[in-house]
């Protein structure tokens, strides 16, 4: 008895958040400055559909930090994002942009899988500082 192939449905919108990456890159022919440094220009990439949203204030990595004088707010945010080149190329120096904020990536993108074997989504996380 054969049974029939198992055929996942399409996935649906995974949220209503339009991000933008901004991936850097060398400026084409570019010289070194003082430091060393060469400078970069951000190659956005825009990706539909995603989902991002605050980790609950409950959790440990959401606190104001004292550093000297000053206290920084400092938020943690998780960001769904369908499967495209420009999320999975993102790095950690890498930043994105949501509803008008800048966020920096946190660690690397995590890709999901599902029973199917393919890629479903990607988890991300990042955070935003203020102060």
């Amino acid at each position: 008895m054969t049974l029939p192939a198992f055929v996942a449905p399409p996935m649906q919108p995974l949220g209503n958040d339009t991000i933008t990456f901004l991936h850097y890159v060398d400026d084409p022919g570019a010289q070194p400055d003082s430091m060393g440094e060469i400078s970069q220009t951000p190659a956005p990439g825009v990706v539909p559909q995603c989902r991002h949203r605050p980790l609950p204030a409950t959790a440990p990595a959401q606190r104001e930090t004292p550093e000297g004088e000053t206290d920084v707010g400092t938020q943690v945010w998780l960001s769904h994002c369908p499967p495209v080149p420009a999320v999975l190329n993102a790095t950690l120096n890498d930043e994105f942009e949501c509803n008008g904020v800048t966020y920096q990536i946190q660690g690397n993108p995590t890709p999901v899988t599902g029973a199917s074997g393919t890629i479903e989504f990607v988890k991300m996380l990042s955070k935003v500082q203020e102060g």
